[in-house]
């Protein structure tokens, strides 16, 4: 079975880079705006480290597929995009205890736009992990290539 390769290929370092980058944004970006509390250390062992980690496997692994013969899936690279902007959304959306109540960068402490914000931000967050999870199975699928369909296996021998 021929997988579909995707229009252009990420490069490694653009998704190591990005996985820090969103990591950190998730994780400290409510500090640009005074929005910054007690949840942030939260925030990095639960959302910030594991996003790094796994950008840094899928771009080694992406590394891999660029020097061979194989091409990184449309559905990786989609996957890994549509994460970027969700983990943008999360990173605006997710709130901190800067003074004496939640506050998100977006909302500050006003309601009912901060409930809003923050029943947002779960799904964000859920469905961005969700996808990074998935563009790391991918890429592990890219890297060992299109497994052979039914059809391919009994022309191959001869049936």
């Amino acid at each position: 079975m021929q997988k579909k390769s995707a229009p252009f290929q990420l490069p490694p370092a653009l998704v190591a880079g990005m996985g820090v980058v969103m990591a950190s944004w998730v994780s400290f970006g409510r500090h640009l705006f005074d929005k910054d509390g007690p949840f942030t250390i939260v925030y990095v062992i639960l959302a910030g480290i594991p996003i790094v980690v796994m950008h840094l496997i899928i771009a080694k692994r992406l590394g891999r597929v660029a020097r061979s013969t194989f091409r990184q899936s449309r559905a990786t690279v989609t996957s890994l995009v549509t994460a970027w902007v969700l983990f943008t959304g999360l990173g605006l959306t997710i709130p901190d205890r800067p003074v004496s109540s939640l506050e998100t960068i977006v909302t500050g402490a006003n309601e009912p736009w901060l409930g809003l914000a923050i029943g947002i931000a779960n799904p964000l967050g859920i469905i961005g992990l969700a996808l990074t999870v998935a563009a790391l199975l991918l890429s592990k699928r890219d890297l060992m290539g299109a497994q052979p369909t039914e059809d391919e296996i009994l022309d191959a021998a001869g049936y």
